[in-house]
C-alpha cells in the first residue's frame, strides 16, 4: 500500500475511534440531525404511500360501484321497455278470449292474432321475461302476486290463491307486474 492510503486509513480509524469515544460532538450532532431528517422523510414517505394505497382502493371501489350502478341502470331501463309490452299482451289476450267467431274469415284473423301474441311472448321470453301463472291453492307470495280481493274457497288454505285474475311477469327475478289474484282469508 502507498503511504497516502495508509495515512487515509489511519485518519478514518482515528475519526471512528474519536466518534466512539465521544471526542467529536460536532459529528454526532450532524449524525443525529441527518437521522432525524431521514426519519422525518421516512414518516412522510409512509404517510404518502398509505394515502396512495387508500386512494387506489377508493378508486377501485368507485369503479366497481360505477360498473354495478351502470348494470343496474341498464337492467332497470330494459325492464321499463319490457314492461311496456305487457298491456299489449293483455289486450291481445282479452281480444282472443272475448270473441268466438263463426265465419271462416274471422277465424283466420283471430288465428293471426294468436300467432302475433305467441311471437310477442317468445320475444319477451328470449329477453328473460317469465310469465307468472298462479294456480288455485298455491301459496300467496307478495313478491309475485297482488291480492285484489279476499274470497273463500272450499279446500283452499288461508293466505292461498283461490282465483287467478291475470298473469304476472318476472324479469331478473323481479316482478315487472305481479299476478292479480284472489286470496282465501286468513
Amino acid at each position: 500500500m502507498s503511504d497516502a492510503s495508509e495515512q487515509h486509513e489511519r485518519i478514518d480509524d482515528d475519526e471512528l475511534n474519536a466518534d466512539a469515544s465521544g471526542d467529536a460532538p460536532e459529528g454526532d450532532a450532524e449524525d443525529r440531525e441527518a437521522a432525524e431528517v431521514i426519519a422525518d422523510l421516512q414518516k412522510k414517505h409512509d404517510e404518502l404511500f398509505d394515502r396512495l394505497q387508500r386512494t387506489a382502493a377508493d378508486y377501485h371501489n368507485y369503479m366497481k360501484r360505477s360498473e354495478r350502478t351502470r348494470l343496474e341502470d341498464r337492467a332497470r331501463d330494459r325492464a321499463d321497455v319490457l314492461r311496456a309490452f305487457i298491456p299489449v299482451v293483455d289486450t291481445i289476450d282479452q281480444a282472443l278470449s272475448a270473441h268466438k267467431p263463426e265465419h271462416d274469415e274471422a277465424k283466420k284473423v283471430l288465428e293471426g292474432v294468436r300467432i302475433v301474441r305467441d311471437e310477442l311472448l317468445k320475444v319477451l321470453t328470449s329477453q328473460g321475461v317469465t310469465r307468472i301463472e298462479p294456480r288455485v291453492g298455491e301459496a300467496f307470495d307478495p313478491h309475485l302476486h297482488e291480492a285484489m280481493l279476499q274470497q273463500p274457497a272450499e279446500g283452499v288454505k288461508p293466505n292461498h290463491i283461490t282465483l287467478a285474475l291475470s298473469p304476472g311477469y318476472l324479469y331478473n327475478d323481479r316482478a315487472l307486474r305481479p299476478a292479480k289474484v284472489a286470496v282465501a282469508p286468513g
